[in-house]
């Protein structure tokens, strides 16, 4: 696997391409978790275009601007006087109006919102020539940051001071599963669904893995050693934006365990009130760490009847086995992470698995597959899909159409699936499930097993034709 390989974001790069050509100016914000792509998805944009990036690091307001001069002068091939620098703000945009007058431009100034800390002034001067001169020539400016609070500060809320003037935002997110297999075109799905169960579908981490090596010993040189590159990777990510870090904390690690957790479980397992808890969730929600879950057949989304957990494998992994075991990691006991990690995996993979069927069956919603068992399944349009529960009954998979639903059970372990856990999905949870939701659309099912099922158990799925899935059903279609 190439450290370069630039894999999928195609509706990312469909969108860029539009406002490339268009007729106006344009002002878009893009911005992501740290170590999300952003910066190589806009430079996998620009090829071949008239672009120039300028990065902001922490510097002075001249550094800065010294900076810039160099870098216009070796991107785009110009040349200003010996010795030469931009002497202020208003002079580096008044040189980007006239680059722009006449010729399309594509200026990309990444980490943008920390010229609100090293110089305040350039961000309101960005909108004054924004406003005067800017929008009328042919330039395209991509402000790209990955601190939400500040870009919120400067450009999405009414009082900051880009507010009202974007004509784009465009949230880069964490890759799911049959993107991030296209980097790993010769593993077997097995070992693939483990990999991506632990470090996900960030490219930064995922492009750290070394496919020839086990799981395990990917584990331990990339996350669980003392000098592994991953190891401190979500606390980092954590203190570059949060304050009472202790508490968030404690409450992705209530998350991780319990995968998807109501606030009042979080709240009293804190031995806090709702209340206490809600701003830190959005807060979470709003880095794209955490992501609210509904039942597909909700019809009022309210906050407080909303499942919580967390949108990246790798953090989830994280807190799960690393940061448990931080004091045995930090005297060089990998093994303690080892062996909490093969106690739970399957436990832990599950949870993953469930994710990517449910990816699987929006990925073919309304055309035709074919399952375990070789039969040619046609899916309906698929509106909404994950999981549904009521108090104690849960049910992995429920996928909603327009005339169907399709209720699903998902394990992940050795043992084949049972018939005493079929009947129990095709009895009790499906009266539980149509007493508590009233709807009277067709019912059709789906099991999907770690391993090919015992005779016994085939006969009753294909008695009842329920849709039977396993690994190799998810990577030897997903190309079509």
């Amino acid at each position: 696997m190439k450290a370069d390989m630039f894999i999928n974001r195609e509706e990312e790069l469909s969108y860029l391409n539009t406002v490339w050509n268009s007729n106006q100016a344009e002002l878009i914000i893009v911005w992501g978790r740290r170590r999300i792509g952003k910066t190589r998805l806009l430079m996998e944009f620009s090829k071949n275009k008239r672009s120039l990036y300028l990065y902001v690091y922490h510097a002075s307001s001249s550094s800065l601007l010294n900076f810039f001069t160099k870098e216009i002068m070796r991107q785009l091939n110009v040349k200003f006087p010996t010795g030469y620098a931009f002497p202020d703000w208003n002079a580096f945009f008044e040189y980007l109006v006239q680059l722009a007058e006449e010729e399309k431009l594509l200026v990309i100034i990444d980490e943008f919102q920390r010229l609100a800390d090293v110089s305040p002034e350039a961000i309101e001067l960005l909108q004054y020539w924004w406003d005067k001169k800017l929008k009328r020539t042919k330039i395209k400016l991509v402000l790209v940051g990955s601190s939400i609070g500040m870009i919120e500060k400067v450009a999405l809320s009414g009082s900051g001071p880009l507010y009202g003037r974007k004509t784009g935002l465009l949230s880069v997110k964490s890759m799911g599963f049959f993107d991030f297999i296209r980097a790993f075109n010769h593993l077997d799905t097995i070992k693939l669904i483990e990999l991506y169960a632990i470090f996900g579908g960030t490219p930064h981490y995922f492009m750290m893995i070394d496919p020839n090596k086990s799981v395990e010993d990917n584990i331990i040189e990339k996350i669980a050693s003392p000098y592994a590159p991953l190891r401190d990777e979500p606390e980092q990510l954590l203190r570059t934006e949060l304050r009472s870090l202790a508490i968030y904390m404690d409450i992705l690690e209530k998350m991780a365990r319990g995968y998807s957790i109501s606030v009042g479980d979080i709240a009293s397992s804190l031995n806090k009130s709702r209340s206490e808890i809600y701003p830190y969730l959005i807060r979470l929600e709003k880095m794209d760490i955490i992501s609210r879950e509904y039942r597909p057949t909700d019809k009022v989304m309210e906050y407080r009847r909303a499942r919580f957990k967390i949108t990246d494998n790798y953090i989830r992994f994280w807190f799960n086995f690393i940061y448990p075991n931080y004091s045995e990691i930090e005297r060089g006991n990998v093994k303690a992470v080892l062996g909490s990690y093969k106690r739970e995996k399957n436990r832990y993979i599950s949870h993953v698995y469930e994710e990517i069927v449910n990816e699987y069956l929006l990925r073919f919603s309304g055309r035709t597959f074919k399952d375990a068992l070789n039969r040619v399944i046609r899916l309906p349009k698929i509106h909404k899909t994950g999981r549904w529960w009521w108090k104690d009954t849960e049910i992995d998979i429920c996928a909603v159409a327009e005339n169907t639903i399709i209720l699903g059970e998902v394990k992940w372990r050795e043992q084949s699936i049972t018939e005493r856990e079929i009947n129990e999905l095709l009895t009790r949870k499906t009266r539980i499930f149509l007493q508590r939701t009233g709807v009277e659309k067709m019912i059709e099912y789906l099991i999907a097993t770690k391993r090919m099922p015992k005779g016994n158990v085939i006969d009753l799925i294909k008695h009842f034709r329920i849709i039977l899935i396993l690994p190799s059903t998810l990577i030897t279609q997903n190309n079509q």
